[in-house]
């Protein structure tokens, strides 16, 4: 059960990192690489997503950012650095996948949905889903 009042519009500003994982706000400069990753076909029937043009990916990224229902991070992998993989945007890891957090208020003050998509095959099978439920305070 999500903790609605503890998930605010600070997420924006806010990052969560342990030794395995970095969560960052999904930004405008992460588009790219997302919109790649849902070309995927197999990633496409997994999350039960529509493909979508780029613009309509910076569309969709902007109308998460704004909504205060949806908390969206992109999950950086640390054991992957940009020198290794430069599809990253900070030298705190490369982009592994996301983690959405959607408010449900109308089911009720504490309800949510949790969706994690480990995209990056070389991150998969590593524990960074469960690294990246750990460091978000709201969901440990």
């Amino acid at each position: 059960m999500l903790e609605a009042a503890s998930i605010d519009s600070k997420w924006i500003n806010t990052t969560y990192e342990d030794s395995a994982v970095h969560l960052v706000p999904y930004l405008p400069e992460h588009v790219p690489r997302y919109h790649a990753w849902m070309q995927d076909t197999y990633l496409l029937a997994t999350t039960a997503s529509e493909r979508l043009t780029l613009e309509q990916e910076y569309t969709m990224q902007e109308t998460w950012r704004i909504d205060p229902e949806k908390h969206t991070f992109i999950i950086l992998d640390k054991s992957l650095t940009c020198l290794q993989h430069l599809q990253s945007t900070t030298n705190r890891g490369k982009m592994a996948g996301d983690v959405n957090i959607f408010l449900l208020p109308n089911l009720g003050d504490n309800v949510g949905e949790l969706e994690i998509m480990i995209a990056e095959q070389a991150s998969r099978r590593k524990g960074l889903a469960t690294r990246a439920l750990q460091v978000y305070p709201s969901l440990s």
